[in-house]
Formats: C-alpha cells, structure tokens, sequence
C-alpha cells in the first residue's frame, strides 16, 4: 500500500511538475514507480517544507528517473476518493479531475 500525506480537510497530496521542461511522473515508463512517487509522502513532505537537497536525495534514492530543477515539483491537494490523472503539455504537468475508470483515485 501506498503511504499518503492527507492535510487537515482530509485531502490527498498530489505531487506534480508545473513547469515547462521535463514532466515529473508523466515522463515515467512505469506504472507502479509512477503510482508511488504522485502519492510519495517523503517526497511531498520535502516539497511542503521546501527542502531542495531533500527533494533531490529522495527522488534518487527512490530511483525516480527526474531531470529536476528543485523548483519543478508543488503538491496539490485533491479531495480523497476524487478520481484524477496528471496531464503533460511539453512538460508542463497538471492535473485534470473526472470520473474516468483510467484515471487514479486519492
């Protein structure tokens, strides 16, 4: 099971790459690796407190394949059970709400 980061209204941390360059978990050949790291909660633990160096050690030590400028990555909460899945234009990622079955749930 995966390890979530919920905030106080009990929504799900959602960790994205809104900035042109290289997509954060859209850019994963793997669906699993990319399972874990939208939802990894030391991941979204460093992003939350802006550690940099901590944001670098853990996607390496996670394996996380990541061309990242620390500044790439922000966590967005998204209500728990709401279906969503990241989108990618040129890198730039986001993340599109629906009711899809393809899509993941928080």
């Amino acid at each position: 099971m995966i390890k979530k980061y919920y905030n106080a209204q009990h929504e799900v941390a959602v960790i994205y790459s809104p900035g042109y360059g290289a997509g954060f978990t859209t850019w994963m050949h793997d669906d699993d690796m990319s399972d874990r790291a939208v939802f990894d909660y030391d991941l979204v633990m460093a992003i939350l407190n802006k550690d940099k160096k901590a944001i670098i050690e853990i996607a390496d030590s996670k394996n996380y394949p990541h061309n990242l400028d620390t500044n790439d990555l922000d966590v967005l909460f998204v209500p728990m059970g709401c279906q969503f899945r990241v989108t990618e234009y040129d890198g730039y990622e986001s993340i599109e709400i629906l009711e899809p079955s393809s899509y993941r749930t928080a």
